[in-house]
């Protein structure tokens, strides 16, 4: 999917037997083309004039005569990737993270985290499925989540990759459609095996904790933790030799209504704007915070199984500090 907005029949030329799965994602603009392709030609081209105000034609040019076009065929048509990785998003469950270079045979479109400290990349072809399953592969540490747009046959050195990486190839064309509203609607063999994938890569937990948490070594203080935001959403920990990059999502602090983060994610983030320091002078301060404080403190402590207090009151008993390091983003 290469292409982002060109005529519908060029779309039809370019996609050929997938056009039926991406046509709900064309978005019509109020622009004609300039030319358009003859259906199922990719050397033959005809020229797009307004023939009289607000009404145009295609025209070949070469037997000087008015081709018999459908006005929809020449719009320019938008490929609406927002929307479609915004429904993916919403059915599978996954957090948006978009990575899109032009010439990259798969886009990173999300990171699928069904349990704190487990996540998967959610990835879209964009070329041969060959090549997305390599670009994936390359991009990737562990298991991951592939959506494939057609069913497009799979050599065998493809799939050992796939294979190699315990990977999840989703078809879209076969298990999502649209309803009557134009929404996304997914077939339960997808869910099935999307829960049967996550499943597979989660350990089993205490159900009563059910966040996996951070490779905390043994013997570890809150002293010994140090958080840095990356981004709003993003945190990079360090507990001695072990490191990582978390979403929100994976340390439990989201909310389970909207998939957003939690106020104590928040409020972990002003901690981090006071580097670890919270007062009555500081900019977040409210009364609501002393809950926000002692859920927080709990969900760190679950996270990464460290006992003790993670936020403490100061010496004068007027604020908290972190016992932990945190710092704001860079």
């Amino acid at each position: 999917m290469r292409q982002s907005a060109t005529s519908l029949t060029h779309w039809r030329n370019l996609l050929r037997d997938r056009f039926a799965i991406a046509e709900p994602w064309l978005k019509p603009t109020d622009q004609y083309a300039s030319h358009i392709p003859k259906l199922g030609s990719d050397f033959v081209w005809y020229r797009v004039i307004e023939d009289t105000p607000y009404v145009y034609i295609a025209v070949d040019e070469e037997q000087g005569c008015r081709v018999d076009v459908q006005r929809c065929e020449m719009v320019i048509h938008q490929f609406d990737f927002g929307r479609l990785v915004a429904c993916l998003s919403a059915h599978f469950g996954f957090d948006i993270r978009l990575e899109r270079r032009p010439n990259d045979p798969a886009w990173l479109i999300g990171v699928d985290s069904p349990l704190a400290g487990v996540a998967f990349p959610v990835f879209l072809q964009c070329r041969r499925i060959s090549d997305a399953v390599l670009f994936a592969t390359d991009h990737s540490d562990g298991p991951f989540v592939l959506i494939q747009w057609g069913d497009e046959p799979i050599d065998d050195r493809t799939r050992r990759r796939l294979e190699g990486h315990d990977a999840l190839l989703l078809t879209l064309d076969q298990f999502a459609s649209l309803d009557e509203r134009g929404e996304l609607a997914l077939a339960g063999t997808a869910r099935n095996r999307l829960k049967a994938f996550r499943n597979y890569h989660s350990p089993n937990i205490d159900a009563a904790k059910p966040n996996i948490g951070f490779a905390t070594p043994a013997g570890c203080t809150w002293p010994d933790v140090s958080i840095r935001f990356v981004d709003q959403h993003t945190v990079r920990i360090s507990v001695r030799d072990e490191t990582g990059i978390y979403l929100y999502s994976q340390m439990g602090l989201v909310d389970a209504r909207n998939r957003q983060p939690t106020k104590q994610w928040d409020l972990l983030a002003d901690f981090a704007k006071g580097y670890g320091l919270m007062t009555w002078n500081s900019p977040a301060a409210c009364r609501k915070n002393k809950k926000r404080r002692e859920v927080l403190s709990a969900t760190l402590r679950d996270f990464f199984r460290i006992s003790g207090d993670p936020i403490e009151l100061t010496e004068d008993k007027k604020g908290w500090r972190c016992v932990f390091r945190i710092e704001p983003e860079s």
